[in-house]
């Protein structure tokens, strides 16, 4: 299959990596159509040319083997660090579709916010993490209060299955 001349020269041939590229950047403008959608695009794009650079300037199979040992190291940092700073289980486990596509979008967002950029939806964002995390601890405060009681009034086992 001949490819397109100017494909060709930005490194960027259809193949999978360049179409999942071209996917996340569509939907990331269409989700974010403003600043931060249209500096993504690029970034993304960017990643995309040089994964299929490195395809085919060395072998592939070393080039596979790296690209899976960092993707393997990220992921064990992610729980390490959700686990450590956050106290939390990462996304990952509650929302495949989000952890895959959205959080990389949040993270450019919290790049931009650290830049000074959106302090608008910067408070709003912070804001409803607040509001989340209080109900969060407003429901394990429940719990543990239940699970309390129940130790006091000698009950056993789930109240609800009666």
């Amino acid at each position: 299959m001949k490819h397109h001349p100017l494909l060709t020269r930005l490194n960027l041939p259809l193949n999978l990596g360049t179409l999942a590229a071209a996917t996340y950047s569509s939907l990331y403008l269409l989700l974010s159509p403003n600043l931060a959608g249209v500096t993504v695009t690029p970034i993304v794009m960017s990643f995309a040319a040089l994964s299929n650079r490195l395809m085919q300037r060395y072998n592939k199979t070393k080039v596979n083997s790296i690209a899976i040992g960092v993707h393997v190291v990220s992921w064990i940092l992610q729980f390490i660090g959700h686990g450590k700073f956050e106290g939390r289980k990462p996304a990952l486990l509650d929302n495949l579709v989000q952890a895959l596509f959205l959080a990389p979008l949040f993270v450019w967002y919290e790049a931009l916010f650290k830049l000074g950029l959106y302090k608008d939806l910067r408070r709003q964002v912070e804001m409803g993490i607040e509001v989340k995390v209080a109900k969060l601890q407003g429901k394990a405060e429940t719990v543990e209060k239940k699970d309390k009681e129940s130790v006091i009034n000698g009950e056993e086992g789930d109240s609800d299955s009666a």
